[in-house]
């Protein structure tokens, strides 16, 4: 599955979230070596593993029930896993299922995200990878199913508790009395008629008080609202309200579901801010490695800086996310680093390069990659590095891969690369000119350069007005 890593997966739990032994896994894949590399993955990972190489053994084996996750080859022959995902949504049956493919193209992530997958992973495939996908899935299996269990129960007492009511509002006050949620019933106008003690310590109301929460927006019992009141004594608290319409007495009434979330929202927002501070750990050394570079190779100082800032303005401009451009931005920031390989005589070098310091100056873009590889980024950072001279046709270095193989934040800092190279002085030559860089990756799109990327490269300077800082 990858030649190039040493894990096996083995350290990695394969026991289910819940009691009950090692996660059940069907891997379903066509091709032998695939399907027996990743089985031979997961058990040493320490799941309980069976395959299937067709599509109706596949659907056979899933009747019986007992898988909670299924690893599926996208291709198969004769057949697609999506028509086989069609057929395991059809039965209602509740599985998390891990498409596997040999490329991911923007369609295909589309559709795996519509169709509600756990998570798609693109081959060559690391067995910490797949291993960690997997657990991943079995504990959202676990969640969903959790999830699933308490909303019956809450539609089971919504149904109950509708019953008592009309037996009695003394009935229901017992009932719920001693929970933890806030249960209240309300008219249309927000006036209370009922409310439970953990209602009440919420919204610090009695009887025939008004609650004072935004009914139209938690008037919906499909959809949770979060909605901020006033905590007597401390800061405000944030509750998630659900309502729904019951019958009370002789006519209708609110019922309105609440939970105090507002720890959870302040650990959400701590995690937030440490995934930040993180980021800001990572920009600091990117750009401190980059310094380094620079240090080594004067006469092209700020060139990593620049190409930076044109690639993000080439992303932005083509409408790609942004999250991703933060990693873009990093991959930017040091796509040179594997030129601290390279000898600072061939750096510096105010002649054409020979033959052979040719060779050795691109081998920097291998040496990026082998310094960043073993760097948990967020995003594929060490590839981008690798591929930055890889071209559309198969013609760059140092893997000759061709269109789609390059990753699209590579083919930018491609284009980035060669527009600011060519814009600028070289100890071999003057600046060409932008006019003259613009017309290379304009020229050249479609065969070197991605199409796409080369009309919003032009756009940006053209259009937005982009200039270097």
């Amino acid at each position: 599955m990858n030649g190039h890593d040493s894990s096996n997966g083995e350290g990695l739990a394969g026991d289910a979230p819940a009691a009950g032994g090692p996660v059940r896994v069907l891997v379903v894949d066509d091709e032998a070596a695939d399907r027996l590399a990743m089985q031979k993955f997961l058990e040493r990972g320490g799941f309980d593993v069976e395959t299937s190489a067709g599509l109706e053994d596949a659907v056979a084996r899933l009747k019986s029930g007992r898988y909670e996750v299924v690893v599926l080859d996208i291709y198969l022959q004769g057949a697609t896993g999506f028509e086989l995902l069609e057929r395991l949504r059809a039965d209602g049956a509740e599985r998390e299922v891990i498409l596997v493919t040999g490329h991911a193209d923007v369609e295909t992530v589309l559709r795996a995200m519509r169709q509600g997958v756990s998570d798609l992973l693109v081959k060559p495939i690391t067995p910490e990878r797949l291993c960690g996908a997997v657990q991943h899935a079995a504990r959202m299996k676990v969640l969903k199913d959790e999830n699933r269990r308490y909303r019956e129960r809450i539609e089971d007492l919504l149904v109950r508790r509708t019953q008592e009511v009309r037996e009695g509002e003394s009935r229901l006050a017992t009932i719920v009395g001693a929970s933890l949620d806030g249960l209240l019933v309300s008219d249309r106008e927000g006036r209370i008629l009922f409310l439970n003690p953990a209602a009440r310590r919420f919204l610090n109301k009695g009887l025939h008080d008004r609650h004072g929460l935004p009914l139209p927006e938690v008037l919906d019992g499909q959809t949770a609202r979060e909605v901020t009141v006033d905590s007597p004594g401390g800061p405000p608290r944030t509750l998630e309200a659900r309502a729904a319409e019951i019958s009370w007495a002789r006519g209708k009434a609110i019922l309105v579901m609440l939970r105090d979330v507002t720890d959870l929202r302040r650990a959400a927002e701590e995690r937030a801010q440490a995934v930040e501070r993180t980021l800001q750990a990572i920009r600091a050394t990117a750009e401190s490695l980059a310094s380094v570079v620079e240090m080594r190779d004067p006469y092209t100082s700020g060139h990593q800086r620049r190409v930076t800032m044109l690639a993000c303005a080439i992303h932005e401009e083509m409408g790609l996310p942004a999250n991703d451009r933060e990693g873009l931005r990093l991959a930017g920031t040091i796509h040179d680093l594997g030129k601290l390989q390279v000898p600072t005589e061939i750096l510096v070098k105010p002649a054409r390069l020979t033959d052979l310091e040719y060779r050795i100056l691109q081998g920097h873009a291998r040496a990026g990659y082998d310094i960043l590889k073993n760097v948990d980024f967020p995003w594929p950072v060490a590839t981008m590095v690798l591929q930055h001279h890889e071209r559309l046709d198969g013609s760059g270095y140092p893997d000759g891969v061709m269109g789609d193989a390059i990753l699209v934040e590579a083919r930018i800092l491609g284009v980035a690369d060669v527009v600011e190279a060519m814009a600028s002085h070289r100890p071999y030559r003057p600046a060409l000119g932008l006019e003259a860089a613009l017309a290379e990756v304009s020229g050249k799109a479609g065969t070197l350069y991605d199409p796409d990327v080369a009309r919003a490269c032009v756009a940006v300077f053209r259009t937005r007005g982009f200039r270097w800082s």
